[in-house]
């Protein structure tokens, strides 16, 4: 085994620690969340192995991913495709990343996950 492999430090914490670290994290993200700092000490000691920037994410080609749309047509219709699409800007309104006026496609890999998102 190389050097590089081997554990350098470790990070010992308490159920009171995580949740500080938790409520500090929630707290900024509220007051900030496009600018949420990858030195904040929640995204430092626990997230922090899943957020290498210099490592993309692939996705393998013929993955499937749901979305989910409300449907307040009366009386009701299946979406055809062409409904899918992104909204006009002046007609999204804010969700749980994007501001008012900015679409955000929001997927999932379940149904049952994107009916939630929905």
């Amino acid at each position: 085994m190389s050097n590089d492999s081997l554990v350098t430090s470790l990070y010992v914490a308490s159920n009171d620690d995580v949740k500080e670290k938790w409520l500090s994290f929630v707290e900024q993200f509220d007051k900030q969340r496009f600018m949420i700092s990858s030195s904040h000490p929640l995204i430092q000691y626990y997230l922090n192995h899943m957020l290498k920037e210099d490592e993309p994410i692939w996705l393998d080609e013929g993955n499937i991913f749901v979305r989910a749309r409300i449907n307040n047509s009366e009386p009701y219709r299946e979406f055809q495709s062409k409904d899918l699409h992104a909204p006009p800007n002046d007609k999204v309104g804010h969700g749980r990343l994007n501001p008012k006026g900015i679409s955000f496609l929001y997927v999932a890999a379940k149904e049952k996950t994107a009916a939630c998102i929905g």
